[in-house]
């Protein structure tokens, strides 16, 4: 099975806390695991506390505009050898920028555009350029008024529509991804952005693998004529590596994936939550796949949580990439917070936030149409991000501890240069 990848955050005290208020909630976390244990390894005892230490009351829901926790950076001039980049608009008054998206600088002081917070203007790009992102998930709440939902398909049967989310999942990787900027809620990585739903998560969280195969083939055949050009994938199935299945699943899904990759689509997914190694998690394993590690509340180091590469496997390193993880507000269906807006972490908040990094680098023609030039220029700007200075002492940009982590690779986090 495959299962989404979120966790409630909060800091100081609990890295992460359950949330029970929604219905479908114990079953979940049972297919989840605890920290240490995968979804398989977890079946028959599930603990109380998910981890110790600190408060386990879950965070209040915040407002529709709640305050960010990190502040954009000044916009860096471009790095020497040039790059594409999409024009810069104005934030709105009012518009919020939740904490990912303001640390990987999708939304920065200044930079391009005459207010003091500036962000990329998907709507300035040409009709022909344009890129959808799928968000393959529990649905995506087509009626929330800060996304631009422009479709979707289901493979939970003909009367789950794509366009409903009873579990809230979905929605929040949407907002994460392409949340408008309108003057109310937040903003994402690629405002405005078309987001299609491919509806394989049921209203608990839970889907099968083979469902996730099969929208990633639906969109190899019929994903061009919606342009869509990314997958994001907040979801793992846990595969033992030691299981005699294990080389033929992995063979069977990530060659689907390569099949995509090689078609021009890029396939973002989450690592998992469950701190261990990525190589016991479809589709976080797949080499094509853009594997998405989460980061500390400060940016600085990997979550204790998170999935992650081990440091000495250097094909696994090439596509694990880091990303901010926790306590990320962003879009929930009415139903689950009446204020539309709740703040959430896990590799599922991160991986979204790589999305909207690799449809902006699309769009901007610096990316061209193959999944496996997308990856590269993604790691080439976080490279350089961490090696530039913001003045003449030298200070670095990013406070960002690089891996490894002892033998542990989150990699490097991500930046939105484009």
């Amino acid at each position: 099975g495959a299962y989404v990848q979120w966790m409630r955050a909060r800091a100081p005290g609990c890295a992460i806390v359950r949330d029970a208020s929604r219905g479908g909630y114990l079953s979940t976390l049972a297919l989840l695991g605890s920290c240490g244990a995968g979804p398989a390894l977890a079946q028959q005892s599930v603990p109380t506390d998910v981890c110790t230490g600190g408060s386990q009351t879950p965070p209040p829901a915040p407002s529709p505009s709640p305050s960010p926790s990190a502040s954009p950076s000044p916009k860096p001039s471009t790095p020497s050898g040039g790059s594409a980049q999409l024009t810069r608009t104005s934030v709105a008054d009012g518009e919020v920028a939740p904490r990912g998206v303001a640390m990987i600088e999708a939304v920065t002081n200044g930079g391009g555009c005459a207010g003091r917070l500036c962000v990329a203007d998907v709507d300035a790009v040409a009709a022909a350029q344009r890129v959808v992102v799928a968000v393959a998930d529990s649905g995506v709440d087509q009626t929330h008024p800060d996304l631009n939902f422009v479709g979707g398909t289901s493979w939970l049967g003909a009367d789950d529509q794509p366009g409903s989310d009873a579990y809230g999942h979905g929605t929040h990787v949407a907002g994460i991804v392409g949340a408008k900027n309108t003057g109310q809620g937040v903003v994402g990585v690629a405002p405005n952005i078309g987001i299609y739903s491919l509806k394989i998560l049921d209203s608990r969280g839970n889907g099968v693998l083979s469902d996730a195969m099969r929208a990633i083939k639906w969109v190899m055949s019929e994903g061009a004529a919606k342009n869509i050009k990314v997958i994001n994938l907040s979801l793992a199935g846990h595969v033992d590596p030691t299981a005699s299945y294990y080389k033929p699943m992995v063979d069977l899904f990530c060659g689907v994936c390569k099949e995509a990759s090689d078609a021009g689509i890029t396939i973002v997914a989450a690592a998992g939550n469950d701190g261990r190694n990525i190589n016991e998690y479809i589709p976080a394993v797949c080499p094509t796949v853009i594997t998405v590690t989460a980061l500390d509340q400060d940016g600085k180091l990997g979550t204790d949580w998170s999935n992650y590469a081990d440091a000495s496997d250097a094909a696994a390193k090439t596509h694990t990439f880091a990303a901010p993880g926790t306590a990320i507000v962003s879009t929930v269906p009415k139903n689950v917070v009446n204020s539309g807006y709740l703040e959430l972490g896990g590799t599922s908040m991160a991986a979204p936030h790589v999305a909207g990094i690799a449809a902006n680098c699309i769009m901007s023609g610096y990316c061209n149409s193959t999944a496996a030039d997308a990856m590269t220029k993604i790691r080439e700007a976080a490279r350089t991000r961490v090696q530039m200075t913001k003045g003449s002492n030298s200070t670095p940009w990013v406070s960002y501890t690089q891996s490894p982590t002892s033998s542990k690779w989150y990699g490097l986090l991500v930046w939105s240069r484009f």
